[in-house]
């Protein structure tokens, strides 16, 4: 999906997804069963986030499409002018999800009342003071001189929205995690609504800067002091792998080889790679490296082992079934290559007509030498005259 999105868009949208697609499949996996997840995304990307998350959280699991309305946006002169984001909110479980309804009510309009009545008409008593609020949220984003600003900082939220949410789907002792805490605001909306949380960034230095943001903005009867942090780990202090997974090195040269055996020519010049069960033709960067006799049967990590296939075959094949298996599967969905309909591998064109149009071309027009092979040929013709004349 994010190689689709990536030849579509861009490469950089394609490793922002496949970025995001490794941090939402461990935030699913963290969730409770009543647990919720808030995506905040803009308009560049909510579309393939949407998409990514049905995959991920099942399509049943989603529950919401927010939107914060910020209202303060500058005018566009060309176009409508931007002003909102969406927030994709999906359950882990949608049978047992968690929201607390009567913890975000919002007044009703001025002079209204609600009342709930009984089956004979009369007014049986008030209902609470509010009601549910609305998908679309109206909250103004946040000006310079606003008190909870931090500096530098172009893409802060209000607390306020970020503490509507937090308010909804959890109670006091209930964990919440930010994998992109920054400023911090999702962290201070959990501590001044009674939970426990977990930050994460890239950047050490946050933490001063969390310090600074909960001085200020948590309340003071809840916050404890300053935060203190046990230990940081980078990178460097992940744990490494323990198949024995060759190094980057042997795994270009097996591709290489493998290039070389998955190849089909079309003519004498021109060439194209196929994937091994569906023969459907690749370029080489779309071809992965799978094992014939898969790792869990003992298969190694050898060039009679491996084989080069496309990524639908891959995942079908997996670890249980054999290429026969998943050819006969594909030939009874129709889609096995036939060789009828067989085409250049950058062109698109069925490859007998492209050798036909390929060889009309050079008859119509055909190939003059270059004014340096002409210069050659006087020189050599000189040269044979010449030698002519001596004998």
């Amino acid at each position: 999906f994010c190689q689709i999105i990536g030849n579509q868009h861009s490469d950089g949208m394609e490793a922002y997804l496949l970025m995001m697609a490794s941090r939402l499949l461990l935030c699913h996996e963290l969730l409770k069963e009543t647990g919720s997840m808030f995506l905040h995304c803009d308009h560049s990307s909510n579309g393939y986030l949407r998409m990514l998350m049905d995959a991920i959280f099942g399509r049943e699991n989603f529950r919401n499409e927010i939107v914060w309305w910020y209202k303060n946006a500058s005018r566009g002169k060309r176009n409508w002018a931007k002003s909102h984001d969406t927030i994709l909110y999906y359950a882990k479980s949608a049978e047992h999800v968690k929201f607390n309804r009567d913890a975000i009510l919002v007044p009703f309009e001025s002079g209204m009342t609600a009342w709930r009545y009984s089956k004979g008409g009369q007014a049986d008593k008030e209902m609470p003071k509010g009601k549910t609020p609305d998908n679309v949220m109206c909250i103004p984003s946040l000006n310079t001189m606003a008190k909870e600003r931090c500096k530098d900082w172009t893409t802060q939220k209000p607390l306020r929205l970020y503490s509507r949410l937090v308010k909804a789907c959890t109670n006091p002792g209930d964990l919440v995690i930010d994998p992109f805490c920054g400023c911090s605001t999702t962290l201070i909306a959990a501590e001044n609504a009674g939970c426990e949380w977990i930050g994460i960034d890239i950047n050490p230095d946050r933490i001063a800067l969390l310090n600074e943001q909960f001085e200020k903005l948590a309340i003071q009867d809840l916050w404890k002091g300053k935060v203190h942090i046990k230990e940081i780990k980078s990178k460097r202090d992940l744990p490494k792998r323990k198949d024995n997974r060759p190094s980057k090195k042997k795994m270009e040269y097996f591709k290489e080889k493998l290039l070389k055996k998955q190849r089909k020519f079309e003519g004498q010049h021109h060439y194209y790679h196929y994937c091994k069960i569906c023969k459907n033709p690749f370029s080489e960067e779309y071809l992965e490296i799978d094992h014939i006799y898969a790792k869990a049967e003992g298969g190694e990590w050898i060039l009679k082992n491996l084989q080069l296939l496309c990524s639908r075959c891959n995942r079908r094949k997996g670890s249980t079934k054999t290429n026969e298996q998943v050819r006969k599967e594909l030939e009874a969905e129709g889609l096995l290559f036939h060789q009828r309909q067989e085409v250049h591998a950058y062109t698109g064109i069925p490859a007998e007509e492209y050798l036909k149009r390929e060889e009309s071309q050079e008859e119509a027009n055909p190939k003059k030498p270059t004014r340096r092979n002409q210069k050659k040929d006087l020189e050599r013709k000189k040269a044979s005259r010449q030698i002519n004349i001596v004998l």
